[in-house]
């Protein structure tokens, strides 16, 4: 069956949840497909609204999928254990989501930025590589922040299917490109990554 996702949030000791709606300016709402490959794309309105959300802020990030709970007891994603998982699940699917509001953001000349593990991404770069013949191009964000990835249907198999999750729950924000030297002196690593089904 497919699996549908949420995303969870954590910032100033907060959690947020988001669903894929967003509000449009008439007031109205438009709901994005759940499954992670369906709305999982640079220039979709989920994820534009969304990297809006987290623009010059840092804040831990989650696209936290319903069948996410199926983990093994044994198993981590990104040195989360089994407890913390399930406590992210609950907080994504058990409590209340917010709708966001339409603020559409290209990212296409931004950095997106995992203030944890000290790397970045330079989306220009990262969509020159990843993007499809036929012009599609997968947003790096939800699938390097994917819990759950692999337990339904709709979600990613491709390229580098084993990075989907590496910066689960990591702070993360897109800065613009003019603070990568910045980065670079403070020992920050370039994540050469690439999505692509």
């Amino acid at each position: 069956m497919g699996q549908y996702y949420s995303i969870l949030t954590k910032r100033n000791n907060k959690f947020t949840t988001y669903s894929r709606s967003f509000y449009l300016s008439n007031g109205k709402t438009e709901y994005e497909p759940a499954k992670l490959t369906e709305h999982s794309w640079i220039n979709n309105h989920t994820m534009s609204c969304f990297s809006n959300i987290i623009l010059r802020k840092p804040t831990k990030v989650a696209w936290v999928g319903d069948y996410a709970d199926q983990y093994e007891e044994s198993e981590t994603v990104n040195n989360l254990t089994y407890s913390e998982i399930l406590e992210l699940h609950n907080q994504a699917w058990e409590k209340e989501s917010k709708i966001m509001t339409f603020r559409p953001l290209l990212v296409k000349y931004l950095i997106l930025v995992n203030w944890d593990k000290k790397e970045y991404v330079i989306m220009y770069e990262y969509i020159e590589k990843s993007t499809t013949k036929d012009g599609w191009c997968l947003h790096p964000l939800s699938l390097l922040t994917a819990l759950g990835n692999g337990f339904g249907g709709g979600d990613y198999r491709g390229i580098n299917q084993d990075k989907v999750g590496i910066w689960c729950f990591d702070t993360i924000s897109f800065e613009s490109y003019d603070v990568e030297e910045k980065l670079k002196e403070q020992n920050f690593t370039k994540l050469d990554i690439e999505f692509k089904e």
